[in-house]
């Protein structure tokens, strides 16, 4: 062929990797997760070295339960400083949400924590910001009041001398 076969290698614990050969029509179809929304492994694929010819892919992620939009948001930005990948605690903490209320509970309150973290995170930030500005203008403030007091001394130190004289 010219390559740009699409390559599943050791799916479900095989020796020898799946090879599709690209044609004209084809789809290929496939679920990236298991019944308790874990990542399968068996989907990773690769694709080869196109070695002539023109390969057109297109790809569209269906999800069974589709996200919410707030979700469409919150999970990348939540992924981003971690190279785009949500950390294992978001998994392990999904698993264990489905394990103690089910799929359709479980969802909600995932939704609910996931879009709660941003939300804590920007108060914990307009939080430090305040109590920064706070402090600065405080800090600003006593250099003043100090300076006053140190001119207001000053001046009776004056007033003293004039009348001593």
């Amino acid at each position: 062929g010219s390559g740009g076969e699409f390559i599943y290698t050791n799916p479900d614990g095989g020796d020898e990797p799946v090879v599709i050969t690209p044609t004209k029509g084809l789809a290929i179809v496939h679920h990236n997760t298991d019944e308790k929304y874990n990542f399968d492994q068996s989907t990773i694929h690769k694709e080869a070295t196109l070695s002539g010819g023109i390969k057109y892919v297109a790809k569209k992620y269906v999800y069974l339960n589709p996200q919410p939009n707030h979700l469409r948001i919150v999970l990348p930005l939540m992924a981003m400083p971690f190279g785009g990948k949500l950390p294992r605690l978001f998994i392990t903490l999904q698993n264990a949400l489905i394990e103690k209320y089910g799929s359709e509970s479980a969802e909600v309150y995932f939704q609910k924590i996931v879009t709660m973290i941003p939300v804590l995170l920007l108060l914990g930030i307009a939080s430090a910001v305040s109590t920064f500005v706070t402090n600065k203008l405080k800090g600003d403030g006593g250099e003043k009041k100090e300076e006053k007091e140190a001119e207001g001394k000053s001046k009776k130190s004056k007033s003293k001398s004039k009348k001593s004289d």
